[in-house]
């Protein structure tokens, strides 16, 4: 039987209406996903925390003095257990921060919670997480361990930024860990699982290092908290900051950018504060001192000197403002910071923002630049862009015999207006092969010794010898009884500065 045209596109309008009424729900949906996770973006669950009468105060006193009372009371508005109290339950904790920076600056200090008392031993910390986020996080955590278990070369597998789960490069300690990432409504759960990289290779008698180093313009650390902070998460080792506008050591958008296990060491422009500025992160486990350098007006430097797996190199760190012109002063400044750094090592590393064009090769400042670097036999390795106008402004020198290799610009305009530059150096000690003969003073032969000092020329009468000649004679006892009395051993050890340990 025939349909009329009105029932055809009665039908029409129900099935797109029902289409309609399918997407609404499905946008619905999503706007609430991203609201929940909005709200839950400054909280932290703690887990494992045994049931008690004054939770809040024991949580807010535990957070207090993890961050030296920068977090405190204030910064808290809410500590409550999640679901009924039973018996032999231990229930989680829900604890809502002022804001989010709150929230991270107290994650990044969770490395000291082995400092504090027994109740807080076990504990297990985590953000709040949406039911979708928990689901798609347990998948990712699942898929990377399932790939582990299937690896027959022992590799760490670990989920990465790109949404795929792959192999690190390098076999070690199987393990898959959530550590301290950006929690908001529209986060990259891959980012929140990360493996500590490990750097170290070892091939025969030598070790080797490489250590990834980063550059950037960062115009006000406080507008680049995340930034900052994700670059360190992401394997550098050192990142030098220039243009960091922090104003003083204490700003807390330096601790909120510093992810557990890094230090710094800045400067501060001490006429105005709220301009210029260096710092210059690190790894916790490299051994450093600053370096004095004599008082300068025409740039900022930070130069730190590093023990990395036995070696020694210097890291400067300098910035010399584009709103100052150059002049003479300021070749004289860098070769007097020169000049003193290069009696202390050869392996030295500058870098920073010269504000120096040296893309325009007839210069007379560019060429003034380089025949300085010419002069402590130093080589520049930036010369493409790192402006948005298109300038060579910032630029990584090294000594001549120091590797610096795998040389990465980034495109400017990104996280600021200058580019990302990050490189890795060769930190390379070889380890010297002695031989060393040892006797087992453990199995001597007391009575053997014994027997050969009663039949040596040693006990017999004093016949006023000459010094020498009483020595000579102890000497010939001692060689014979102790190579009688207990074996002699030879050990072949490898041994280097760090590393003491016979092989």
């Amino acid at each position: 039987m025939m349909k009329s045209f009105a029932s055809v596109v009665s039908t029409e309008v129900k099935h797109s209406a029902k289409i309609i009424n399918e997407d609404l729900k499905n946008v619905r949906k999503t706007l609430n996903d991203v609201a929940d996770a909005k709200e839950r973006e400054a909280n932290a669950m703690l887990f494992r925390l045994g049931e008690g009468l004054v939770d809040k105060d024991r949580v807010i006193k535990m957070i207090a003095k993890l961050t030296d009372d920068t977090v405190n009371g204030k910064n808290i508005l809410k500590v409550f257990r999640l679901g009924k109290r039973g018996e032999g339950v231990v229930r989680p904790i829900l604890i809502m921060f002022d804001d989010v920076k709150s929230k991270e600056y107290f994650f990044t200090n969770l490395y000291k919670l082995r400092s504090l008392n027994d109740d807080f031993a076990h504990v297990k910390l985590s953000h709040d997480l949406t039911v979708d986020q928990r689901k798609e996080l347990k998948r990712i955590l699942d898929d990377a361990k399932a790939r582990e278990t299937n690896c027959k070369e022992g590799f760490l597998y670990s989920a990465r930024g790109g949404g795929k789960v792959e192999n690190s490069e390098i076999s070690g300690k199987k393990r898959v860990k959530l550590i301290n990432g950006r929690v908001g409504s529209c986060f990259d759960l891959f980012g929140l699982v990360k493996n500590k990289f490990h750097h170290l290779t070892n091939k025969g008698s030598n070790v080797k290092y490489n250590v990834t180093i980063g550059l950037l313009n960062v115009r006000s650390i406080s507008k680049r908290v995340d930034d900052v902070h994700g670059l360190l998460c992401d394997g550098l080792d050192i990142l030098v900051l220039t243009e960091t506008w922090h104003g003083l050591a204490g700003n807390i958008s330096i601790n909120l950018a510093m992810p557990a296990g890094y230090q710094f060491v800045d400067f501060v422009r001490q006429h105005d504060p709220g301009h210029g500025g260096l710092i210059v992160y690190f790894r916790k486990e490299f051994k450093y001192k600053k370096i004095i350098l004599p008082q300068l007006t025409t740039l900022e430097a930070v130069a730190i000197q590093f023990w990395v797996n036995g070696s020694i190199f210097i890291l400067i760190a300098i910035y010399r403002p584009g709103s100052a012109q150059l002049s003479v002063l300021f070749f004289q400044e860098l070769v007097s910071v020169l000049k003193q750094i290069t009696v202390l090592g050869s392996n030295v590393l500058l870098m920073g923002d010269f504000n120096v064009h040296l893309e325009r090769t007839d210069d007379p400042y560019s060429i003034r630049l380089g025949e300085v670097f010419e002069i402590f036999q130093l080589v520049n390795h930036i010369n493409e862009p790192t402006h948005v106008l298109g300038g060579t402004l910032d630029l990584v020198i090294s000594s001549c015999d120091f590797p610096v290799t795998n040389i990465k610009i980034f495109p400017s305009g990104v996280m600021s207006d200058h580019s990302l530059i990050t490189v890795e150096t060769l930190i390379q000690t070889f380890r010297k092969i002695t031989a060393r003969h040892v006797r087992s003073w453990k199995s001597l032969d007391g009575n053997q010794l014994a027997r050969a000092v009663l039949d040596s020329p040693v006990s017999g009468p004093f016949l006023h010898r000459q010094d020498q000649q009483d020595y000579n004679v102890y000497q010939r006892f001692g060689s014979v009884s102790t190579s009688q009395s207990c074996y002699k051993s030879c050990f072949i050890g490898r041994f280097s500065r760090n590393n003491r340990n016979r092989t």
